[in-house]
């Protein structure tokens, strides 16, 4: 889990890029992003909640979810599982 978490991190900081329209508008917030890794290891039903005027940073978050590569599936019983996920991201504006 540390390693997934750690290569997930990579992932955002390396394909992160604010928004130009959200940034001259002013708009931040949290976007939270809801997704399944499927028993094949691929991402798939990708569900993303943001602020009231966020619908740019939701799609930006969105990107970067789908860009994700393909996984090891989790794993019960021996047998493989789909997993759910939820992943935080916080634009903010300095």
């Amino acid at each position: 889990m540390n390693c997934f978490q750690l290569k997930l991190s990579e992932h955002i900081q390396k394909n992160l890029k604010y928004p130009k329209e959200a940034e001259k508008k002013g708009i931040v917030g949290r976007v939270t992003i809801m997704f399944v890794i499927n028993k094949e290891g691929e991402i798939e039903n990708i569900v993303s909640r943001g602020p009231a005027n966020g619908k740019i940073l939701e799609d930006e978050a969105r990107r970067i979810v789908s860009l994700l590569p393909k996984m090891t599936p989790g794993f019960q019983r021996g047998k493989p599982v789909k997993v759910r996920y939820a992943l935080p991201f916080n634009f903010n504006l300095k």
